[in-house]
């Protein structure tokens, strides 16, 4: 049906690509696993993946979890943590925060060996709580030619789009990055998106996510350096 409606024509074919790959609802950090242990604790590769982990949970697209064992000579113990607000909090039972350093520590000396998971959300596993869609305005059922996407500029950082399963506290992701602003429905399928502060001057790709849940599709935007700019 889609490539109908591009007429057959092949160099449009990765637009539909892109759909399939990048709407599925979660983010790109969802899944992604990482195991620490002596001969891994150093690598370069660890520091960079749990930097991209962590800030994916600071930013509530995942729940980054670790599941392992410390090592104390010949005795085991079995623990399960959650990133909290820059720390790993025992799921069992309470105890003292550890840090990411601290943990690596033990690693390097043996005395851990432990999983990282980035997990979803609680509201990511039923279907009372469905992906948010985004699209330009007008009803989602009509193809209307060509698109109007919005272009915002100094002095208009607020745009209308038409949206479903939007939460108003969802958050703002900008090319995969979370960012302060606004959502209001202001209708059936109607959304307002305020910005905090605009992204540099070109286009870019604007996500919702609900709270512990899903993300929406990518949907284009652009800004331009000045007002007359965008008219033209």
């Amino acid at each position: 049906m889609w490539q109908l409606s591009w007429q057959g024509q092949q160099r449009f074919d990765p637009v539909w690509d892109m759909v399939l790959e990048g709407s599925t609802g979660y983010s790109g950090a969802f899944a992604r696993q990482l195991t620490v242990n002596r001969s891994t604790a150093r690598d370069q590769l660890t520091t960079d993946l749990l930097d991209a982990l962590e800030n994916a949970a600071r930013d509530e697209a995942v729940v980054l979890e670790a599941e392992g064992v410390l090592i104390d000579d010949s005795v085991t113990q079995s623990i399960a943590l959650q990133f909290v607000d820059g720390s790993y909090l025992s799921k069992a039972a309470q105890s003292q925060p550890m840090q990411r350093e601290e943990l690596l520590k033990l690693a390097v000396s043996g005395k851990f060996v432990g999983t990282f998971t980035a997990r979803h959300g609680a509201k990511s596993e039923s279907v009372a709580h469905p992906q948010p869609a985004l699209w330009t305005l007008g009803p989602i059922e009509k193809q209307r030619g060509h698109q109007e996407f919005p272009i915002l500029h100094p002095g208009k950082a607020s745009m209308q789009i038409s949206g479903r399963h939007v939460e108003p506290n969802a958050h703002l992701i900008i090319d995969g990055q979370r960012v302060p602003g606004t959502v209001t429905v202001t209708g059936k399928d109607a959304l307002e998106i305020q910005l905090a502060s605009l992204p540099d001057p070109g286009m870019h790709l604007l996500q919702l996510q609900n709270p512990g849940g899903h993300f929406s599709n990518d949907f284009i935007f652009s800004v331009a350096q000045s007002r007359q700019d965008a008219e033209q």
